[in-house]
């Protein structure tokens, strides 16, 4: 959010919007986008001024000068965060044991339902801002497009494994 905030002030409606071209990267919720601004700006990392827009009164965030150094920091420490790879549908794939493939399949189906729709929210960003995107914040937007390709076939090939199991009563 904060890189966000450097390249163009926003509030709070139209940063969440932007965030959520990066949610398949960093996924943020409504629910924590605000108190991440609040806490940016607690920390001095963001200010905001206000405006009125159509009668309502709203808060435009902007990155300050000492935000603009912690980003720099941050994009140029060589040891960024060790993270884990989480991801609750690979895991519970892991785990699938006979007896719970028939409830198992229903909500892979489902989750191939919302990967086709993601690509399509995906591919409808960078046809509409890819012009306008940053040249590597649009390379990260096209990986994300090209993995999710790849978990779409997947899908279909893991649902296609199920449906033999399922069908040989496994």
């Amino acid at each position: 959010m904060l890189a966000i905030l450097d390249w163009v002030p926003l509030h709070g409606y139209a940063l969440r919007e932007l965030v959520q071209g990066y949610a398949w990267l960093h996924p943020m919720t409504n629910a924590n986008i605000y108190p991440t601004l609040r806490q940016l700006e607690s920390d001095g990392h963001v200010t905001h001024t206000e405006e009125v827009h159509d009668g309502r009164l709203r808060k435009v965030y902007s990155a300050t000068d000492e935000g603009r150094e912690e980003l720099r920091r941050w994009l140029a420490d060589p040891n960024p965060e060790k993270g884990l790879y989480r991801d609750p549908m690979l895991l519970k794939v892991c785990l699938l044991r006979p007896g719970v493939l028939g409830d198992a399949r229903d909500w892979l189906a489902a989750e191939r339902d919302r990967g086709v729709e993601t690509l399509r929210e995906s591919e409808e960003l960078i046809s509409s801002r890819g012009e306008k995107m940053p040249k590597y914040t649009r390379m990260v937007a096209e990986l994300g497009m090209e993995l999710g390709q790849v978990r779409l076939r997947w899908i279909d090939t893991l649902l296609a494994e199920l449906d033999r199991d399922i069908a040989g009563g496994a």
